[in-house]
C-alpha cells in the first residue's frame, strides 16, 4: 500500500521528482567516472607488478609516478652502460633492458625488449592466436589481444610505429593485463625507431634469490644517484599510496556534487511533507505510528535514490567508455565493487537528507493540520 502511495505521490509532481533525481544522477555519475579511473589505474599496476613479480624495477629518478599508469619508466633514460655495470652486483641473475614508449600514429604502447629474455616475463608459456614471434631485424612485432582488435589488425599487416612501418608477426592470446594492449618488438628495432640507440627506459632485474632484492636495489641507487631502483613490493606499496590519492580526490569531488543533490533532496522532502501535512495528520488521528509515517517519507526517498543511482550508474558507465576512448589505451575500469558503492551511497545520500522533513512529518499534530484544511 505504502509504495503505491509513494509512486502516485512521485508521479504527481513529475517535474519535481524529475529535477531532484537528477542531482542524485549526476552526483553517482561523476563518482562512477571519477572512480572508475582509479579502480582502472588500480587493476592495471596490480597486472604489471604480476606480471613482473619478484623482479627488481628500474627507473631514472623523478620517473616513478609512471607507476600509476603501469608503465614504468616512460620517458626515462637510462644510459646503456649501466646494464653490463649493475649486471656485475652480487645476486644479480639477469639485467633486461626495456625501451617503453607510445606511438602517435595510432596510440600504441610500444615495448621493446630483447627476445632472449622472455623467460623473465613468463612470455614463453604463453600461446599466440596466430602468427609468432618477430624475427630482429626485419621491422616486426607481436601484438596483445586488445591492442589488435582495437587497431583491426591481423598477422601480415603493417602498422606504423612513429612513421616506420612494421609488419604484425603475431597476435597473443588474451591476457587479461597490460599486455593486451601492447605492441611488443625486438629492442634494437624500437631503439632505431625512437632514436634510442643509446638509452633504455627501464630495467628489469632478476635476482639469483629474492630475499636480496632488498639489498641489491639499495646497491644500485647508492651507486647511481640518477636511478631508483623498486623491488615489486616497494612499488605495490606506492602504488597503493598513488591510488589511494586520486580516491581521496574523487570522494572530495563526490562529496562536493553529493552537498549539491542534498540540498534538492531536503527541500523536495520538505515540500512534500507540506503538501501531505494534512494526510498525515488525519493518519496519526486514525491512530497511525509514527514509525509508519516515517517510513512513508523514507520510502520516496530511497525510490529517488535507487531510480538516481541506477541512471548515474549507467551514465558514468559510458563516461568511461569516452575516457578510454580517449586513451592511448582503456585504463578506466567500473568495477562491481564501485558499482555497488556507488548505488549504496546514492540510497544513503538521499535517506540522510530526508531525515529532517522525516523528522518533521511524525511532528504533525492531527487537530493543527486539519484546522489548516
Amino acid at each position: 500500500m505504502f509504495f503505491d502511495m509513494t509512486f502516485r505521490s512521485l508521479w504527481r509532481h513529475k517535474t519535481r521528482s524529475f529535477l531532484t533525481g537528477m542531482g542524485v544522477v549526476l552526483a553517482i555519475a561523476a563518482i562512477v567516472s571519477l572512480g572508475s579511473i582509479s579502480e582502472g589505474i588500480n587493476n592495471l599496476v596490480q597486472q604489471q607488478l604480476k606480471f613482473e613479480s619478484n623482479l627488481i624495477s628500474v627507473t631514472e629518478k623523478d620517473d616513478q609516478m609512471s607507476f600509476s599508469t603501469g608503465m614504468p619508466g616512460l620517458g626515462s633514460k637510462i644510459p646503456k652502460e649501466v646494464v653490463d655495470e649493475i649486471a656485475q652486483i652480487d645476486g644479480v641473475a639477469t639485467v633486461s633492458p626495456q625501451i617503453m614508449q607510445i606511438s602517435l600514429d595510432n596510440n600504441l604502447m610500444v615495448i621493446g625488449i630483447s627476445l632472449d629474455d622472455t623467460e623473465i616475463f613468463d612470455l614463453q608459456n604463453i600461446d599466440f592466436t596466430a602468427g609468432g614471434y618477430p624475427d630482429e631485424g626485419e621491422k616486426e612485432l607481436f601484438l596483445g589481444y586488445q591492442a589488435a582488435e582495437m587497431n583491426k589488425l591481423s598477422v601480415g599487416d603493417e602498422v606504423l610505429v612513429k612513421g616506420d612501418k612494421y609488419v604484425v608477426s603475431g597476435i597473443l592470446e588474451e591476457m587479461y593485463n597490460f599486455v593486451d594492449y601492447a605492441a611488443i618488438g625486438p629492442i634494437t628495432d624500437i631503439a632505431d625507431t625512437f632514436d634510442m640507440e643509446d638509452y633504455y627506459t627501464s630495467l628489469s632485474i632478476e635476482p639469483a634469490d629474492v630475499s636480496d632484492s632488498k639489498r641489491i636495489a639499495n646497491e644500485i641507487m647508492e651507486a647511481y644517484d640518477t636511478l631508483d631502483a623498486m623491488t615489486s613490493d616497494e612499488a605495490l606499496k606506492m602504488a597503493d599510496e598513488i591510488v589511494g590519492q586520486i580516491r581521496l580526490m574523487t570522494l572530495s569531488i563526490g562529496v562536493v556534487a553529493s552537498l549539491v543533490a542534498s540540498i534538492g533532496i531536503i527541500n523536495t522532502m520538505i515540500v512534500v511533507v507540506l503538501e501531505r501535512k494534512q494526510e498525515f495528520g488525519i493518519m496519526k488521528a486514525l491512530g497511525a505510528k509514527r514509525v509508519v509515517i516515517l517510513s512513508i517519507v523514507i520510502q520516496e526517498a530511497v525510490v529517488i535514490g535507487v531510480i538516481g543511482s541506477i541512471l548515474g550508474i549507467f551514465i558514468g558507465y559510458a563516461g568511461t567508455e569516452g575516457i578510454n576512448k580517449a586513451s592511448a589505451f582503456p585504463i578506466a575500469s567500473v568495477t562491481p565493487t564501485l558499482a555497488l558503492f556507488s548505488l549504496l551511497y546514492g540510497i544513503l545520500l538521499c535517506v540522510v537528507a530526508s531525515l529532517y522533513p522525516s523528522y518533521s512529518a511524525i511532528n504533525v499534530d492531527p487537530v493543527e493540520s486539519m484546522r489548516e484544511t
